[in-house]
């Protein structure tokens, strides 16, 4: 048994749908040859990636050849969903991503989301946390958590004691974290709770 003359298509899985199947792939000019195959009628099954299947019935002969042509059509693939995740490379670079289940995070687009006026009212978008804004003598605001102890303020990394976190415009930050207690991060400890705020500027 012999097959594909013209278009030929590689790789393409030929199956005698026998009692065992025989199986056999096409060369680069879509050519297959099967010998030994008993008489009688057989179904012939071509398969390849990017092509529909399709099921050919010949007869052979005794001590003779068959030809076979058969057209295979292309079909397209359905894939998985490819879900894209983007992420702030600056962010990423400052280990947001990788201490995120230690406490409250919220990204840029969540910041987008909530429309803040000032960076204070932010804290309504905190889950896991509970924050209190308070305020000094001399009128400037401070946080504290749980232990009614005070969060320490870091912009950009770098500590801002006595600063006024909602004199910087909430569309300025590209992320901002809060953690607390036992889940302050090593480098931030003995803190008892931290406000991370990141701004969009390098």
């Amino acid at each position: 048994m012999e097959g594909g003359r013209e278009y030929g298509v590689s790789d393409v899985g030929i199956t005698l749908l026998t009692s065992p199947p025989v199986s056999t792939l096409s060369d680069g000019q879509g050519r297959f040859s099967l010998t030994d195959v008993e008489p009688g009628l057989v179904e012939v099954r071509f398969e390849r990636l990017g092509y529909a299947a399709r099921t050919a019935t010949v007869i052979v002969q005794p001590d003779g050849t068959v030809e076979i042509n058969a057209s295979m059509s292309a079909q397209p693939i359905e894939l998985e969903p490819i879900a894209v995740v983007v992420r702030s490379r600056r962010l990423e670079r400052n280990g947001f991503y990788e201490r995120g289940h230690l406490g409250d995070q919220l990204t840029r687009s969540e910041i987008v989301a909530l429309s803040p006026i000032v960076v204070s009212s932010l804290f309504r978008g905190l889950f896991r946390t509970s924050v209190m804004i308070r305020q000094r003598l001399d009128g400037t605001p401070y946080l504290t958590g749980r232990r009614d102890c005070e969060l320490r303020v870091y912009l950009d990394d770098f500590p801002m004691d006595d600063w006024d976190f909602d004199s910087i415009p909430p569309d300025w930050l590209e992320g901002m974290e809060v953690y607390q207690g036992l889940f302050v991060p090593p480098r931030y400890y003995p803190d008892c709770g931290v406000l991370l705020l990141w701004t969009k500027l390098d």
